[in-house]
């Protein structure tokens, strides 16, 4: 089984602009998980 990263958003609480930046902090408890969380950091650059 394995575990699913904890993904939090800095502007969870408003509705984000197109094209609006933002963070997302992924806290991977898994090390097979951190392979997924990598196309976030690389489809937001």
């Amino acid at each position: 089984i394995r575990a699913v990263p904890v993904v939090s958003v800095s502007k969870a609480s408003s509705l984000l602009r197109e094209g609006e930046e933002f963070s997302v902090m992924c806290l991977v408890k898994d090390v097979s998980s951190s392979v997924d969380s990598m196309w976030i950091k690389e489809n937001s650059q």
